[in-house]
Parts: C-alpha cells; sequence; structure tokens
C-alpha cells in the first residue's frame, strides 16, 4: 500500500539515478504549480515513467480522491493519509494556506470539503500531510522538499475556529447595524453615502516555513545548494508504519546525503512539552 515511507523511498531513487538531469521534460524533477502535484502523485503511485494512460490507472488504484482547485485537500490515499500540496519560491519563505486554517488532521465534517471527497470513501477522520515544495523562481527546479504531517505544527482546530468566531462577533459588536448573515468572517452592507459598496471580510492565512518553524533542529540546512528533502512525523505515526516499509527505508545505504533520526519537536497545543518525532533527510549528492 502506497504510504509517505514508499513515496520517500521513490524520490530517493528518482534523484539516486540523477533523473533530475533528465533530458526529457516529463521526467525531470521540475515543478511548477500543476508540475508539484504530478511530481507527488507519482511519487505515491511511483508512476514517473509509466505513460497517460498507465498513470491514470494507477492512480486510481493508489488515491481515492484527486482534489479540485482552492479546496483542501489535494489528494487522498485510499485507506490512507490526505495530502495538502504547497510551493513557494524560498526555502524559508512563508506559505499562503488561504481560506483554510492549519489542521492537525482533516475531519470529514470541516464544512469547506467537497461533497466528492467526504464520498469517495467509508472515513472519518485521516492525518493530514502536508507538502512543501520550495521551487525557483528562474529556473522552475524543486530544489527543496518538506513532508510533515499537520500534527506536529498546527494547534487543535478549536483554536483557529474561536479565532474566527471572536472576530466576526467583534465586528458585529461595533457595527452591528451594516452587518448581515454570511458564510464568511462578516459581511458590511451599503458601508457608503450612496448605499452602493458592501465589504466582504474574508480569512486568509498564512504559516511559517517548516525550515523557520523547526530551525532549533540541528539538521536543518538551508545553505546546502542542491535538492534536499525534509519529512517529519511524530514517532507514534513513524511506528504505525508498515514493517516492511520501514525496514526497507532504514536499510537504504546510509551516508552523510540520507539518514533517519530520532528528534524530539515542540508540541503545537503547548510548547513546554517535547513530543517524540522522527526526522527523515534526505540531499542530492553534490
Amino acid at each position: 500500500m502506497a504510504n509517505i515511507l514508499t513515496a520517500i523511498q521513490v524520490i530517493i531513487k528518482h534523484y539516486s539515478n540523477s533523473l533530475s538531469n533528465d533530458t526529457d521534460s516529463s521526467n525531470r524533477v521540475n515543478a511548477m504549480g500543476e508540475g508539484l502535484e504530478q511530481f507527488i502523485k507519482d511519487s505515491f503511485a511511483n508512476s514517473f515513467y509509466e505513460s497517460k494512460s498507465e498513470k491514470i490507472k494507477l492512480y486510481s488504484s493508489i488515491f481515492s480522491y484527486l482534489g479540485s482547485q482552492n479546496h483542501i485537500p489535494d489528494m487522498m490515499l485510499r485507506s490512507g493519509d490526505a495530502v495538502e500540496v504547497k510551493k513557494n519560491e524560498s526555502r524559508s519563505g512563508s506559505l499562503a494556506l488561504n481560506s483554510s486554517y492549519p489542521k492537525a488532521y482533516l475531519d470529514k465534517n470541516y464544512p469547506k470539503l467537497k461533497q466528492e471527497c467526504r464520498d469517495c470513501e467509508i472515513w472519518d477522520k485521516k492525518d493530514l500531510l502536508y507538502v512543501i515544495g520550495t521551487v525557483t523562481k528562474k529556473t522552475k527546479i524543486l530544489n527543496q522538499l518538506w513532508m510533515l504531517y499537520g500534527d506536529c505544527f498546527a494547534a487543535d482546530h478549536s483554536l483557529y475556529e474561536e479565532l474566527l468566531t471572536d472576530v466576526s462577533k467583534s465586528i458585529s459588536d461595533t457595527l452591528d447595524d451594516l452587518v448581515s448573515e454570511t458564510g464568511e468572517i462578516s459581511r458590511l452592507n451599503e458601508v457608503d453615502p450612496l448605499k452602493i459598496t458592501n465589504l466582504r471580510v474574508r480569512g486568509m492565512w498564512e504559516i511559517r516555513n517548516p525550515s523557520t518553524i523547526f530551525n532549533y533542529l540541528e539538521d536543518i540546512d538551508l545553505s546546502y545548494p542542491h535538492f534536499q528533502m525534509y519529512c517529519l512525523m511524530q514517532k507514534e505515526k513513524y511506528n504505525s508504519m508498515p514493517e516492511d516499509d520501514r525496514y526497507s527505508l532504514e536499510n537504504l545505504k546510509s551516508s552523510d546525503n540520507f539518514f533517519i533520526k530520532d528528534v524530539r519537536i515542540q508540541n503545537p497545543n503547548n510548547p513546554a512539552k517535547l513530543m517524540d518525532s522522527v526526522l527523515i533527510v534526505f540531499r542530492e549528492k553534490q
């Protein structure tokens, strides 16, 4: 069954075979926009060299849902994790989450899910894997990839929901005569003398880059000149992965450019507490 550990092995093999320099653009590890999502799908499906028709078959067997634009998630592994893909142009730049606040996990009852996502398989709650690719603006080459689970950095959803409620209430208490019903944070109607202008108040969320969030981990190196990949998950999640997949990953040739390490990270709900976690690092050889 496809999972984060099998995808990591596919990516490592991809780079170890120097496919990033392949002259066939369909096989190059270059990504921008939809290209990054395509790269991630091919990593889970191990389909980099397959024809389009074969990719479609593999995707159908691996994924239960392939998302639509502007709706979380971008994909869901059949009987596995939900995956949200983000790209930026800086290894340390903040990430725009748009109208979706950061999530420790994906709940079926989250109101912004598409109905097709709710109905794609029988599920109630899925671990949410965030995949953040840094794509160089000029070359459009993927030079850094973060794969980490939401429960490593996102607080409980109630914190974000309560904040939204507080902001909406504050606006209503101050400008009650202008406020009308809305599915957004707030809506103020007829705000000008001619009563022709409305103000829609919408949430646009932003979060720091994982390279910044976890800069206290000694193995984070933003100066490395070539492609690098970081994967972070709680130890409990790692141990829940199929034993064969853990064994095959752990028995890849260990070297300076690939290693698996136990680390402790701050609890998103209480930074005074530390969580046992696993950090996986791969760097393309110079």
